[in-house]
């Protein structure tokens, strides 16, 4: 009676593709070099090297951000924002200009950035969808000296918790593509990039 069970399970399992064997639990898994895990292989790592890519656009957002808000350079950071007295401070010399070019730096390079992450393969890990770039160019594109000190430090706040919340949705997205195959890495953002 066991024999003819196993017998119609085999029957009732659906045939293994072409480059693939039976894995645990009747799972169908690439075979060890050949195409289809060749294949698989080169996906993942084109998914790995954007989220890498992805990873270190956020981690660098942050750190500018992080340099900009620096409290040892609170009047640098007060010289750009704050209405039209910025106008005119903004051109001092020294920490307010090492400010204001952190935050043009920081303004270009996300834009740049931004815009070629957009253009990746959608919906992969590390990709920036269309949805949520215009978001962000907003926010990158709002600061200005006539906002409030207060504001500008807020705004500049919001574009680095948005850039680490999709770093980190990145990795969700990474995770949930790749953690049951063999091609899995726990922290694929090391030696990423």
């Amino acid at each position: 009676f066991e024999i003819m069970r196993e017998s119609i399970a085999q029957r009732d399992r659906p045939p293994l593709q072409k480059g693939y064997m039976r894995g645990p639990g009747d799972t169908q898994t690439p075979v060890p070099g050949g195409p289809a895990w060749r294949e698989l292989s080169s996906k993942h790592a084109d998914d790995v090297g954007r989220l890498g890519a992805f990873g270190e656009v956020a981690d660098v957002a942050t750190a500018a951000v992080e340099r900009i808000l620096d409290p040892r350079k609170k009047g640098g950071f007060e010289s750009n924002f704050g209405g039209y007295n910025a106008l005119a401070s903004q051109y001092l010399p020294g920490q307010t200009q090492d400010t204001r070019n952190d935050l043009e730096n920081l303004k270009s390079n996300l834009k740049a950035q931004g815009a070629s992450l957009m253009r990746g393969v959608g919906g992969a890990p590390g990709s920036i969808t269309e949805r949520e770039w215009p978001i962000l160019e907003k926010l990158i594109e709002s600061i200005s000296p006539l906002m409030s000190e207060k504001e500008a430090a807020a705004a500049l706040r919001r574009i680095a918790q948005r850039f680490q919340g999709m770093k980190q949705r990145s990795l969700s997205s990474y995770k949930q593509e790749w953690g049951d195959s063999p091609f899995y890495k726990e922290n694929p953002l090391q030696g990423a990039g």
